[in-house]
């Protein structure tokens, strides 16, 4: 102890002089507490020697004065046992070489001939394309790529589809200046609980899964984008230091063709603050996929675009209510796809500058979820259509200002309509037609409203084919009136058919050629 006493007096209880003296304090304790016992136990030749007489006379001290050997180890291994679970363990990098193939647990293949572990940071420095077998489930501090080269990350020894997965700890995934495309084969999933770092872009390819669940305190300023697979985004801050919009492309055809960001916010959700610019339907777009999905209680800040194709590009909400509060706009020559489980509220302004139709498509799904327009001063140009859930608006603003075809198209879903007094009248100019199939409409107060007995007027409607029925719903005595154009019905068993379920009235102003 006379080291941590000369570290006192030099000036004060230095953090090393607080170790030793609380070393030498816990030796001390353990000195105390001996039992002649325990040394019986431990060595049976012990019980009748002079020691022993000496522990039994004066206690586990004067065995220590006649063996100042024992008082050494004792004190030597306490102090190593003590200083060696505290000391932080430096981490090693270990640089890929790839000189005996792509095998990732092969030590060859690595600069040192060591295979990364849980406390080292894998480093790729590629010139060119590579493709590297991870050989099962793998764990890691962290991963840099410096190179220009993808790295392309399989699961198994081949390029066969196996479920294997890379974890890459609190160093996080560090991305140099030109740092080329990660590119994850199908069953890879890569998790990433640190952060990003570097000025290099993140370039997902391939169709697997990259999860990011940092905190965001790495410094990253690069760009990201995901041409195939899926990214996703798993806390609020996954993305701090990005200011670009995420981009995510992939044609609209057959197989697995495009990428998805994902969010994944759960019950208590994330805020994307960044913008996204989606194209096409996800990995999945034969079956109904969508470039992103949301799944819990989540916010998009940011602007949403969502970018010609080709074809259509479609946004779902796999679960719970998802928010974009920042303006909203639709691609041209293509439809635009509201589809999921889930509800989604758009209290951002919507813009587009096609008139052409079916452009903003409410889509079919499994339940009959909400898209609220909340937003009355929507100026895109093209026609909501409803084809599942319901469309939710509250001024007729919201429905944009299409004034060449039709505001609404039903297709077998639901307009519902909830107003007052005072946004009633902008209903009076928004057409409405069936041209697409069934529909209903479904007539309110205001959430939190007091209306009663009002009537919503629409301007001109058309059922627009035969074998059509509008349903009327309605509660505190609202009800609606619409204008009329064109043939309402045809002969024979082609009719069509209003069916009134409100408690207000239904009035069909206009000429009705049967």
């Amino acid at each position: 102890m006379r080291q941590a006493r000369s570290l006192v007096h030099a000036g004060g209880e230095a953090a090393g002089a607080r170790r030793l003296r609380a070393a030498g304090a816990k030796v001390r304790r353990r000195i105390r507490s001996l039992q002649g016992g325990w040394f019986t136990q431990n060595f049976p030749n012990f019980a009748n020697s002079a020691a022993m007489e000496a522990l039994q006379e004066h206690g586990p001290q004067q065995l220590f004065r006649m063996s100042p050997l024992l008082t050494k180890l004792v004190t030597f291994w306490s102090l190593l046992a003590f200083f060696l679970t505290d000391l932080p363990v430096r981490a090693a990098t270990q640089v890929w070489s790839g000189t005996s193939g792509g095998l990732w647990t092969l030590p060859a293949n690595w600069v040192s001939s060591t295979v990364p572990g849980a406390l080292d940071i894998g480093s790729f420095n590629l010139s060119e394309p590579t493709v590297v077998y991870l050989d099962g489930n793998t764990s890691v501090l962290g991963i840099e790529l410096v190179g220009t080269g993808p790295l392309n990350l399989f699961g198994g020894t081949s390029n066969f589809v196996l479920q294997n997965t890379l974890d890459i700890g609190a160093a996080g995934l560090f991305l140099g200046p030109t740092a080329g495309a990660l590119s994850l084969g199908m069953g890879t999933t890569v998790n990433v609980t640190g952060s990003l770092s570097g000025s290099g872009g993140l370039l997902k390819t391939g169709n697997g899964v990259l999860r990011l669940s940092g905190t965001g305190g790495g410094g990253f300023t690069g760009d990201v984008t995901v041409n195939s697979g899926i990214l996703a985004i798993m806390n609020s801050t996954a993305l701090t230091g990005v200011t670009a919009p995420i981009s995510v492309g992939g044609a609209s055809g057959f197989g697995f063709s495009g990428g998805m960001l994902v969010l994944d916010g759960g019950t208590a959700g994330l805020t994307l603050s960044q913008g996204v610019t989606l194209a096409g339907r996800g990995p999945l777009s034969s079956n109904g996929g969508a470039a992103l999905l949301s799944l819990g209680n989540n916010t998009i800040s940011g602007p949403v675009v969502l970018a010609s194709s080709g074809g259509a590009s479609a946004f779902a909400a796999g679960y719970g209510n998802t928010t974009i509060s920042g303006p909203m706009s639709l691609g041209i020559g293509q439809n635009s796809i509201i589809t999921g489980n889930g509800n989604l509220i758009i209290s951002g302004q919507i813009s587009s500058f096609e008139n052409s139709n079916d452009r903003l498509l409410k889509s079919a799904t499994n339940l009959s979820t909400a898209l609220w327009l909340q937003n009355a001063n929507n100026n895109f140009l093209s026609t909501v259509r409803i084809d599942s859930g319901f469309v939710r608006v509250s001024d007729g603003g919201a429905l944009g200002r299409n004034t060449s075809t039709a505001n609404v198209v039903f297709q077998n879903g639901a307009l519902e309509v909830r107003a007052d007094a005072d946004t009633i009248p902008s209903f009076a100019s928004k057409t409405v037609s069936m041209v697409g199939g069934q529909g209903t409409m479904i007539l309110d107060r205001a959430l939190g409203g007091s209306g009663l007995n009002q009537t919503v007027t629409f301007g001109t409607f058309a059922f627009g084919n035969t074998n059509r029925t509008l349903t009327i719903q309605g509660r505190d005595g609202y009800g609606v009136t619409l204008g009329t154009f064109g043939n309402m019905g045809g002969a024979g068993n082609s009719n069509t058919t209003f069916t009134n379920s409100s408690n207000g009235w239904l009035t069909v102003n206009g000429n009705a050629q049967v």
